[in-house]
């Protein structure tokens, strides 16, 4: 299901950017904008993890650097009998742990103790 899914997006957005191509620039508009947009589709489908992982600064966890999490998602995967994924870690800052607990979300107090205290 999520295959056609993201089937549809990506076909949508084609369709959106070769009719903005036509109202701008008639048939050679069009042809552009499906070039344009078959290299932004080929780049969303195949390189989509990576450029989050950039955006995020994500750190790969190995068993050396967090042995508990990675035994973790090893045993999760044995479970499951998947193959052991790329595991990594994304650093929440201590501007966004204040946002939340700012919003009552108590699951990113900065305090251990479950109030919602800001520091």
């Amino acid at each position: 299901m999520n295959n056609i899914k993201t089937t549809l997006l990506l076909a949508t957005l084609t369709a959106i950017l070769v009719v903005i191509g036509d109202m701008i620039g008639g048939r050679s508009g069009m042809i552009m904008m499906f070039v344009i947009s078959m290299g932004m589709n080929f780049m969303s489908y195949w390189y989509s993890d990576k450029i989050v992982l950039a955006q995020y600064n994500a750190q790969p966890v190995t068993a050396q650097s967090n042995p508990k999490l990675y035994a973790m998602v090893e045993q999760l995967a044995k479970n499951g009998n998947l193959p052991m994924p790329k595991v990594y870690i994304i650093a929440i800052s201590r501007a966004t742990t204040k946002e939340h607990t700012k919003m009552g979300n108590s699951r990113y107090s900065a305090s251990n103790n479950g109030s919602n205290s800001t520091d």
